[in-house]
């Protein structure tokens, strides 16, 4: 009798890695409509594209611009990426370690962001 080829992860494994990509677009389009709020609205949406392109860092501006740019593009198919690496061990965990790391780089960017204003400044 032969043996089963064990298969590897199918399409569905790979679901949340398109729906990253698919939602990009739209949370683009998002942005330009939320920018109209101020920075805290975008924080919310791209809070590592602000933490990147806080003055804080000292980044040189064509840098921190492009950077910033990059990780917009790239934030939603990386928290696909994360929910397929983390599928083993549950939808709960995933979507947990998602929402960390995106309240975690919330709360980089509104640091940095207080960082840059001296008139803020809590050190």
């Amino acid at each position: 009798m032969a043996k089963a080829k064990k298969k590897g992860p199918g399409f569905l494994a790979w679901m949340p890695f398109i729906l990253g990509i698919l939602v990009t677009p739209l949370a683009l389009r998002a942005a330009s409509i939320v920018a109209i709020t101020g920075s805290d609205g975008l924080t919310a949406l791209f809070p590592w594209a602000q933490a990147i392109g806080a003055s804080a860092l000292h980044l040189p501006s064509d840098i921190a611009t492009s950077t910033s740019q990059l990780l917009m593009y790239l934030q939603f198919p990386i928290y696909g990426l994360i929910m397929v690496k983390l599928r083993e061990r549950g939808f709960v965990v995933g979507f947990g370690a998602i929402a960390l790391l995106h309240v975690l780089g919330m709360i980089a960017a509104i640091m940095l962001a207080h960082m840059s204003n001296p008139s803020l400044r809590f050190y």
